[in-house]
């Protein structure tokens, strides 16, 4: 019994570099693949978050609003550089374009204006931004060193610098709304009680 548990384990333990060394394009190729999907994904999120800085400016009634959105624009758009600079180094292709995704939320707040424009706005500005920091912070695990690691390291402050000043914003136009809801019955009602008069 022991001789067969024995002759097992060798057996399994010569097997399993036997299989590895039969296909090593396989970890090769899983290695090669990530880098080159956060890169991707790193593009189309900052020329997204572009897009809607963009249109906040133009859209946006919150004097913090607008700063904000002008902030987004002109630090995407450094990171969008630096990023093309780092996919030159490792020799990947960048897409053009925003994720379907972004396209129809940059549909829906075309449609909007004014505080409903802000609340919608800045709510999803605080929901990219948490994911974003998210996936940069699991890439900084796996590159460390090199270009991205370079490009993760020097991006990942400014998202975090983002998303604190998003979820301060939140909080100011959430307060304005709230403002303008309990000011607005008390004026209706004042002004009715002088027609009355």
């Amino acid at each position: 019994m022991l001789r067969y548990v024995l002759t097992t384990a060798i057996v399994v333990a010569f097997s399993v570099p036997a299989l590895a060394a039969q296909n090593p394009n396989a970890t090769n190729a899983t290695q090669a693949k990530q880098p080159k999907e956060f890169l991707a994904k790193a593009a189309k999120g900052n020329q997204g978050e572009i897009w809607l800085g963009m249109l906040a400016e133009k859209q946006a009634e919150h004097p913090a609003v607008k700063g904000f959105a002008r902030l987004l624009v002109d630090d995407h758009m450094a990171a969008e550089s630096m990023l093309a600079a780092t996919a030159k180094q490792e020799g990947v292709k960048l897409p053009n374009g925003v994720t379907h995704q972004d396209q129809q939320l940059i549909t829906k707040l075309e449609g909007m204006s004014g505080n409903q424009f802000d609340q919608q706005f800045i709510k999803q500005m605080v929901a990219d931004h948490q994911k974003d920091i998210s996936e940069y912070k699991q890439e900084m695990q796996s590159a460390k060193q090199g270009a991205i690691g370079s490009y993760v390291t020097m991006t990942l402050p400014v998202l975090k610098q983002h998303l604190a000043l998003a979820q301060a914003i939140e909080q100011q136009v959430g307060a304005t709304n709230q403002a303008a809801a309990t000011t607005n019955p008390n004026e209706t009602a004042a002004n009715t009680q002088a027609t009355t008069k």
